[in-house]
């Protein structure tokens, strides 16, 4: 199972899937109200109507144009899909434009909303993408590993079964097939006792013919591998808290990639809305939360080297909980206070981007390196559990041979002194009657023979040469 490379995850079925659309509507919704302000709605519920319209011109234009791009091949180059969000992203922007101009004060540029629109594109959605399919390969990787998990568990414990014990399994085996054959076979031969004709005596030799040559066909024929009857412990089950049980913290090198996406995300839209020095605070608040989250991962590393490491849920938690609380203190305490006016809009979107931002990149970056370190060791496990299965199968060979030198002497010789006996017993039956009977009960001796044969090898499993055990 390979991994989603960037350009096979870029251009595979997410980047245009409907599930994306749908996963962007509200903060895209949102970001369309806080933008929208400097047009002086009415009312925020027609800003609502107008990045829903948005949207619905933009997933038109992905998911359909995605749809109908996908009839020829299943990977779209990266060019294509960036020509088709681009292209949305210009639909976006002139539907804003057309709506704006119908129920606003002021009618909106569509220049400048396609530039923002591009710059949030670029910073947001090629990271979404990538994470989500990384996701969805953690989910099918730890599924597969489980199989194998279970496959070679199981392997490994069939290893540990000695040749003797092969033996003896495959005996029961042939055993649980022939036992109720002879004893039909022996009871027809009785109840036929002083009436066999020639027919009769024929039909029961074809009968024991076709017993002989099930038999040999039984033990030398290339079945699949003799299995011992273990049942291991199963592997553990794929569930969400052990996906994510990832015990690396959100790298330091994802700071500047969310620093950068907060900022196309906050900063532009604020400039129209509130002006440069509302901006300007943004900036600098997201700008030292991103120098937060780059210097955090260390002294999380020095915790981990003293035994005190925490998972990746907790670790990306606990930097957004600073990058937070950093943000906040520098939009309260530069001047002019945040709070006053209206301006107070501009922390929420803050928050907002920051933590969106860092969970998407963190995601991506740390789930992507699990994965590959899984799918390592899931190579690894496959080819272990190839070699077992032909040791496995090499022995299962063995056993199947030793078993047929066993068996061919004093079983399958009985057998065929059966089928011979009673070919001649039908030539002569008519004309000597007496040697018929004797003939007859040299049959019946032999299956007893035969079975007697089969519990002496069950009996005395040392007649397996000790190299073989």
């Amino acid at each position: 199972m390979a991994i989603p490379n960037l350009r096979a995850a870029l251009g595979g079925a997410w980047s245009t899937h409907w599930a994306i659309w749908l996963g962007i509507l509200p903060a895209s919704v949102l970001f369309a109200v806080y933008r929208e302000q400097a047009l002086e709605p009415e009312h925020a519920g027609l800003s609502v109507i107008s990045g829903v319209l948005q949207h619905l011109a933009m997933g038109l234009i992905v998911v359909g144009g995605g749809a109908l791009l996908r009839r020829r091949r299943s990977i779209l180059p990266i060019a294509a899909v960036a020509a088709l969000w681009g292209s949305a992203c210009v639909a976006g922007a002139l539907v804003a434009f057309a709506f704006s101009a119908r129920f606003y004060g002021s009618a909106s540029s569509p220049i400048a909303d396609t530039i923002i629109g591009l710059a949030l594109i670029a910073t947001w959605i090629p990271v979404a993408i990538f994470a989500i399919a990384q996701l969805d390969q953690r989910r099918l990787l730890l599924a597969a590993r489980d199989i194998t998990t279970d496959a070679l568990i199981e392997e490994r414990a069939e290893g540990r079964v000695t040749a003797q014990q092969l033996q003896s399994r495959l005996l029961a085996t042939v055993t649980a097939q022939l036992t109720p054959v002879l004893a039909d076979l022996e009871n027809s031969l009785n109840a036929a006792r002083g009436a066999i004709t020639g027919d009769t005596a024929t039909e029961l030799g074809a009968r024991i013919s076709r017993v002989h040559d099930e038999t040999a066909e039984l033990v030398e024929r290339d079945g699949p591998p003799l299995h011992s009857g273990v049942r291991p412990e199963r592997a553990q089950r794929v569930t969400f808290r052990r996906a994510f049980a990832l015990s690396t913290a959100p790298p330091a090198r994802i700071a500047g990639l969310v620093t950068l996406a907060a900022l196309a995300a906050v900063v532009p839209d604020t400039y129209r809305v509130f002006g440069p020095v509302a901006a300007a605070q943004g900036a600098i608040a997201i700008t030292s939360s991103g120098v937060l989250l780059a210097a955090l991962p260390a002294a999380f590393a020095r915790w981990a080297a003293r035994g005190k490491g925490m998972t990746h849920l907790r670790a990306t938690i606990v930097l957004q909980v600073f990058a937070v609380i950093a943000a906040v203190i520098i939009l309260d305490v530069l001047p002019p206070s945040i709070w006053a006016g209206a301006q107070w809009q501009v922390l929420p979107m803050t928050l907002m981007a920051l933590a969106l931002a860092h969970t998407m990149y963190s995601i991506a970056f740390v789930v992507a390196d699990a994965n590959a370190t899984d799918e390592k060791e899931l190579r690894n496990a496959s080819a272990e559990l190839d070699t077992l299965r032909e040791r496995r199968a090499e022995r299962s060979r063995h056993a199947r041979e030793r078993m047929a030198q066993l068996i061919h002497g004093p079983i399958q010789g009985r057998l065929a002194a059966c089928v011979m006996a009673l070919n001649f017993h039908a030539e002569i039956v008519a004309t000597d009657p007496p040697r018929a009977e004797v003939m007859l009960d040299s049959v019946i001796e032999h299956l007893k023979g035969v079975t007697a044969e089969l519990r002496k090898l069950g009996t005395y499993p040392e007649q397996i040469s000790p190299h073989e055990r």
